[in-house]
């Protein structure tokens, strides 16, 4: 897979933070889906993303992979 882009990137830290500030995993997937994400690689993401990442992909219609710590 290419290497996620700075755009990307920011946009998992601002669904990562959406469930840490708030608590809402459903809000994060539906930023990532509408961002065409919801089935990307992560494993290049800091520990902080992938931590809360895990939670988003419990929801419906996310399928991220690269999230095993």
């Amino acid at each position: 897979m290419a290497k996620l882009t700075q755009f990307q990137h920011g946009i998992f830290y601002s669904a990562a933070s959406i469930v840490r500030l708030h608590d809402q995993p459903r809000v994060a997937a539906d930023l990532l889906i509408n961002a065409g994400l919801a089935n990307s690689d992560c494993s290049e993401l800091d520990e902080y993303e992938k931590e809360m990442l895990r939670e988003v992909n419990n929801e419906t219609g996310v399928s991220l992979t690269g999230l095993d710590g």
